[in-house]
């Protein structure tokens, strides 16, 4: 994912989880706006997550989309 499509991705389920949507369901909205390729990967990580992952663990699954700034990032909340 390009720098651009990440900070949207982030932003959009930043507000998201703000405003008490689940995570599993603010990944179903976010993917929606993305490319065919992301949205498949995004849609294995809501898989993940809804078999009891937390988003972070979900995340390390999928290196050559996250990189270890990223998983970091997102586990220190």
């Amino acid at each position: 994912m390009n720098y651009k499509g990440c900070t949207q991705f982030y932003f959009d389920l930043a507000v998201m989880l703000k405003s008490g949507v689940p995570i599993s369901r603010g990944l179903d909205l976010a993917r929606l706006k993305m490319k065919p390729r992301m949205a498949e990967t995004v849609d294995r990580l809501r898989h993940l997550v809804h078999q009891g992952s937390s988003f972070w663990e979900a995340m390390e699954h999928f290196p050559g989309s996250f990189d270890a700034f990223q998983v970091n990032f997102v586990r220190a909340g």
